[in-house]
């Protein structure tokens, strides 16, 4: 054996390799606004303190946010262009007209641009009442900043990108869709990596609260009540004000103790104050009416559905007895005469395959059995015939008798039964 070893050669020992952890960046959203004007704040009169400064190209512009960054209560926000100090429009300075929907922004004093020259002029510079909150919904998941602006100046806000400052400090960015005069409206531009927000399990539970029988309809109606539980953790050494979006259940109605901060087209806004290193818990139930009915006639057999519906109270099952019992002897006579039916069908194969018998061994001793088959089969044919016409005018009774409890049958019952998964 020969070998040679590299001794001059460095030799390095594999080490794993492990990527450099990069948060995701969150997609920009804007937020439906609330039905109506009715919303319930909570502002604080906090003074301005950041000063005016050039902010990067926009449609609205930046918010400058006064405060320690948190989001412990509101304060005044104030809407600005991209300008030069020497620049700034004072209130009055712009007018807005419009017509439907659509509006322009109109300057009461001349701008004048030279050429070679190019100018952004400002639109609105107003402080504003705002509120520093986390949002937070069902269908998204993600706590994130947001700014929860009331317009309260003349002028509508364009839709556009907008930059949020708190402190002088750049805190992140969004989109907002047209906010109009007197209009509230939620601006996220981050994520809150301090607050966690679990959904628990969703339960329902379904309460029987009236039958009625009209004009042979069967009437069951039922409340379904849903409800959701959030539970929202504060891992920030400041309090949090957060807002946990509940989409509604259409047609429910909101059965929760604590009542909506504001309600949009698809979703309750519930306000909840979390206070440093605590959780809080959110209870959200809606209340939803279900209805099941069915025709009782005699043609269709519901005896299933009107069984299940006397369990539930007993008073329902003295109501519904005289019912039940047409019901179940018209299906017992139904159920014979199909039966019968089987049996003749039977009984004419023997017969006619008895008479080929004969027919093939006509003048054989073996045709004598054959004729004794014969005779037992049509008297067991005949006898099966008077049974089925016997039955027959049997079920026309009982179908008559179902038909006069069908029209004379009418009551209403209030109830309230849980249902459980055995009975219903």
């Amino acid at each position: 054996q020969s070998f040679i070893q590299p001794l001059s050669e460095p030799i390095y020992t594999h080490r794993p390799e492990v990527p450099i952890a990069v948060a995701q960046q969150t997609m920009p959203e804007t937020h439906e606004a609330a039905q109506g004007t009715t919303v319930q704040s909570e502002m604080m009169n906090n003074a301005l303190t950041a000063p005016p400064r050039p902010m990067a190209a926009g449609a609205m512009g930046a918010i400058f946010a006064s405060g320690t960054g948190g989001n412990t209560g509101g304060g005044l926000y104030q809407l600005q262009g991209v300008y030069r100090g020497t620049d700034a429009l004072q209130a009055g300075d712009v007018s807005t007209s419009g017509f439907d929907d659509y509006f322009e922004y109109a300057l009461a004093q001349p701008v004048t641009i030279h050429k070679n020259q190019s100018a952004m002029v400002p639109i609105l510079q107003e402080s504003l009442p705002a509120e520093h909150v986390t949002l937070w919904s069902d269908r998204k998941r993600v706590p994130l900043r947001a700014v929860w602006l009331d317009n309260q100046s003349k002028l509508t806000l364009d839709a556009g990108s907008f930059s949020i400052f708190e402190n002088g400090e750049f805190a992140g960015e969004g989109l907002l869709d047209p906010i109009h005069p007197g209009e509230k409206r939620l601006l996220s531009y981050a994520v809150d990596q301090a607050v966690k927000v679990q959904a628990q399990a969703l339960m329902e539970k379904q309460i029987l609260h009236h039958v009625a029988m009209r004009k042979g309809v069967l009437i069951r109606t039922t409340d379904a009540v849903t409800e959701h539980t959030y539970t929202i953790t504060n891992a920030s050494d400041e309090a949090r004000t957060v807002i946990v979006e509940h989409t509604r259940i259409p047609g429910a109605k909101l059965e929760s103790d604590q009542k909506p901060a504001e309600t949009t087209a698809t979703a309750y806004r519930f306000r909840v104050s979390v206070d440093p290193h605590q959780s809080a818990d959110l209870r959200v139930a809606e209340r939803s009416s279900l209805s099941a009915q069915v025709q009782i006639d005699p043609d269709n057999d519901q005896s299933a559905f009107i069984l299940q519906t006397a369990r539930y109270a007993p008073e329902l099952e003295e109501k519904l007895r005289p019912l039940i019992d047409a019901e179940t002897a018209l299906s017992g006579l139904n159920a014979k005469i199909e039966k019968l039916q089987q049996d003749e069908k039977t009984l004419s194969g023997d017969e006619a395959r008895d008479r080929d018998n004969i027919t093939a061994l006509k003048g054989n001793e073996a045709a004598k059995r054959f004729v004794d088959e014969l005779n037992r089969a049509e008297d067991a044919l005949e006898t099966a015939r008077k049974s089925h016409a016997d039955l027959e005018k049997q079920r026309d009774a009982a179908r008559a008798t179902l038909d006069s409890l069908i029209a004379q049958m009418s009551f209403e019952t209030d109830l309230d039964v849980p249902l459980t998964n055995q009975n219903e």
